[in-house]
């Protein structure tokens, strides 16, 4: 709408050995743009930004823990702050 792009743009690192461990991390910027469709249309326009970092360990040869931490700021709309524990098992 109004000619406004949307954008994304990533980026991200992480080490580690498969078995062994993974610790990494990553940012997210961009711009969000779309038309809401109703009665009368309203045109959204956000800036978005963002960050996350992870570790991964094995405990035993086939599972482990997975834990993040994230945060995501969609500017006038919501601020998001996370962090995630969880247990994989490969297979």
């Amino acid at each position: 709408p109004g000619n406004v792009t949307s954008l994304s743009v990533q980026a991200g690192i992480m080490f580690g050995e498969e078995g062994r461990y993974w610790t990494g991390g990553g940012f997210t910027v961009g711009r969000v743009a779309y038309q809401l469709a109703s009665e009368t249309p309203f045109d959204v326009r956000y800036r978005s930004r963002g960050a996350n970092m992870f570790y991964r360990t094995w405990i035993g040869e086939d599972w482990g823990i997975n834990t993040q931490l994230d945060y995501q700021n969609l500017a006038g709309a919501y601020r998001l702050k996370g962090i995630t524990l969880a247990l994989f098992v490969d297979f």
